[in-house]
């Protein structure tokens, strides 16, 4: 049976963006048939949670009942190179704990992350969502393989928009970042596009 997973921030004693993940979690769900309903608020209150400190907090779980729910301590990690690879087939709709194809993605390049590409559209790297920068407005690729919780919550406040990021106009782009629940916007580094390697052949298909 496939398990999904939920990884959420907890700063200081609070799950951020939590009605989000809640969405998220019940969407899976449903898409997959099941009629559990899983109310985050009253899983996390069963464990003594810290109070102090940035977490990474993990729940895994499949279409029947929480499996694991586990935390620690969350540093944050600045990349100094990046790679553009094409993928032929790919399908990530929902969070799964296979990630064997991420992994072999990342055994294809001596770049340290991998930003995957469709048909020439930009998607998302190995783990996270990405915005770019052109001229002060931050754009995030329509074509994201995951509609991740960051992602959605900076869509809701207009502070990022959607817009075709394609290999041949990446350079019209400045600087991007990578996103997710645990990077933030605001925290989140800066990085130039420049530091993007193009790996120009399609030749990657996970099926």
């Amino acid at each position: 049976m496939c398990q999904w997973l939920e990884t959420l921030a907890l700063r200081d004693g609070d799950v951020l963006l939590q009605d989000y993940h809640q969405m998220r979690l019940s969407r899976t769900l449903k898409a997959f048939g099941s009629e559990v309903r899983i109310n985050l608020s009253e899983v996390f209150d069963l464990y003594d949670l810290p109070r102090v400190g940035y977490y990474k907090l993990r729940m895994v779980y499949d279409l029947q009942r929480i499996l694991e729910v586990t935390w620690e301590l969350y540093e944050p990690k600045c990349w100094d190179s990046f790679e553009l690879i094409e993928v032929l087939e790919l399908s990530y709709d929902f969070k799964s704990t296979d990630r064997k194809v991420f992994t072999e993605l990342k055994q294809l390049t001596t770049c340290q992350e991998v930003i995957i590409t469709k048909a020439g559209m930009l998607t998302d790297t190995t783990y996270s969502n990405l915005v770019f920068e052109r001229q002060g407005n931050w754009f995030t690729p329509s074509t994201c393989l995951l509609a991740g919780v960051q992602r959605q919550y900076l869509l809701d406040k207009g502070q990022i928009k959607e817009a075709s990021i394609t290999r041949s106009n990446l350079t019209s782009f400045q600087n991007f970042k990578m996103i997710n629940a645990m990077m933030p916007f605001d925290s989140s580094f800066t990085y130039s596009v420049e530091l993007i390697e193009a790996y120009g052949k399609s030749l990657f298909s996970p099926f």
